[in-house]
């Protein structure tokens, strides 16, 4: 049986609460050999960083993944499996990099907006009426500056895309330009 995966009917698979995709997937995804794809890691070792590019499981952290997967049926791993790797997004990238094809470069951005973007599905509380038409952002920020000569404190909340757009709204907020906020020293405040 061939099914045919697309990043985006993917269901998210997480690992530390990181999204991750395992070499076969991403194989199949980007229209590559599984042998390809390990033999760059392999040969790229050095550039992949545990923790950031991809995560190398074994010994009972693997089991438990099995174990979390299978139970979500997810993925079905193979018990002759004695390590596995799993690919951030920032993994998935270097792949593509690599592989230098227009199909991998095409499903890694289908990858960014479908499936590294998103959370482990989970029941999603009704919203009320009014908030159907609520702007949608990447990252909710909720900041709090305390003056600690005085002790007052302001918390404010916001949305943005990028992390610019955050500099730049904490920095319009407060009054301060961001070429001020950019230099200022850690521990300054006003």
């Amino acid at each position: 049986m061939n099914t045919k995966i697309s990043a985006e009917n993917l269901s998210p698979i997480t690992h530390n609460q990181i999204p991750v995709i395992t070499t076969e997937l991403l194989a199949n995804l980007y229209g590559a050999d599984q042998k390809l794809i390990r033999q760059n890691y392999n040969r790229n070792a050095e550039r992949f960083v545990d923790g950031k590019h991809c995560f190398k499981l074994s010994g009972e952290e693997l089991k438990a993944f099995k174990v979390q997967t299978s139970k979500r049926g997810l993925l079905n791993i193979s018990p002759k499996v004695s390590h596995l790797l799993l690919w951030t997004e920032r993994g998935a990238a270097r792949h593509a990099k690599m592989l230098e094809t227009d199909q991998a470069w095409e499903v890694f951005e289908k990858l960014e907006d479908c499936y590294f973007s998103q959370k482990e599905k989970s029941p999603v509380p009704a919203r009320p009426a009014h908030r159907h038409n609520a702007p949608t952002f990447r990252y909710i920020i909720t900041l709090t500056y305390k003056d600690v000569v005085t002790g007052q404190e302001e918390t404010f909340r916001g949305g943005a895309n990028s992390p610019g757009e955050i500099i730049q709204g904490t920095a319009k907020r407060f009054g301060i330009f961001v070429s001020e906020m950019i230099t200022m020293p850690v521990g300054a405040y006003y």
